[in-house]
């Protein structure tokens, strides 16, 4: 909802200070609110697409995606979280999953809003990202592989070093 009343203010916004005959002006001083005789490209095809994405429930429905910095659409697949990559395993490891463990999700497998999750009276550590998933213990010491979560920046699942810390190692 806060994500919403965002944006109905966004909109407001452009409509009051903005709008124009023949579509959106530029503001050349936001202190005089003094508007350009052009409109940027950007305002279609960012601000736009974004406000759009925001207000159109039926893209979201039943998908799990983020979007890049341009606003492209990107999957979000369980598999990535699963397992890394042949290239980061070690041929000499063992991993067997115990159906019965418990997983760790990520906020976007749950379908929560990262936002959601930054609220300090909340006892549960911060989610900083829509594939985080925070390792086990805070002080990110492990003893196998499921102990650790994904990386925040890079979606990567962790791994647990011979010397029993989570991180992203890589191997040569």
């Amino acid at each position: 909802p806060w994500y919403i009343e965002v944006g109905e203010s966004i909109v407001k916004s452009l409509n009051l200070y903005t709008r124009v005959n023949g579509g959106f002006a530029s503001v050349r001083d936001v202190t005089s609110m003094q508007l350009e005789d052009h409109q940027h490209s950007f305002f279609l095809a960012e601000t736009c697409k974004y406000l759009y994405l925001l207000f159109d429930d039926t893209f979201w429905a039943s998908r799990n995606y983020v979007f890049t910095t341009e606003g492209h659409p990107l999957p979000v697949l369980r598999d990535w979280h699963d397992r890394l990559p042949e290239a980061y395993i070690p041929s000499n490891w063992t991993y067997v999953k115990d159906d019965m463990q418990t997983r760790r999700a990520s906020s976007m497998s749950l379908q929560l809003c990262p936002a959601t999750m930054l609220d300090s009276w909340r006892p549960a550590p911060p989610i900083e990202s829509a594939c985080h998933i925070p390792d086990s213990r805070s002080d990110h010491r492990c003893l196998t592989d499921e102990d650790c979560g994904v990386d925040s920046t890079s979606c990567r699942r962790r791994s647990c070093s011979v010397s029993g810390y989570c991180g992203l190692w890589q191997f040569s």
